[in-house]
Order: C-alpha cells, then sequence, then structure tokens
C-alpha cells in the first residue's frame, strides 16, 4: 500500500475465489495506529494505481 501510504493502518485482505477471476477485497481503518485520520483526497486515483501495481506482482 505504498501509494496510499496506510503502513500504519490496520487492515484484513479477503481473497475470493467464488467468480471466475481471483479477487481481493481489503478492509482498512481510517484512523492510523496513533489515532490520526487517513486524508483520502484522491483516494479513487491513489486506489487505482495500488491494484494495478498488486497486479502485476
Amino acid at each position: 500500500m505504498q501509494h496510499m501510504k496506510l503502513q500504519e493502518h490496520q487492515a484484513v485482505t479477503f481473497v475470493h475465489r467464488d467468480k471466475a477471476h481471483t479477487h481481493v477485497h481489503l478492509y482498512v481503518n481510517c484512523f492510523n495506529v496513533n489515532g490520526s485520520a487517513y486524508n483520502d483526497s484522491f483516494i479513487e486515483k491513489k486506489s487505482q494505481l495500488a491494484a494495478s501495481e498488486l497486479s502485476k506482482n
């Protein structure tokens, strides 16, 4: 999650193989371990970049 800078946030992921394609659901706490809220400006673009990077691996 380097693009989104979520290293200090709690997260859980679920891999689903119940469709024709494997996909992942990612749930991330909007507050980091210090209690600061995540700045969600441009979150759609950031998540697109992160998903694109992950799909290459």
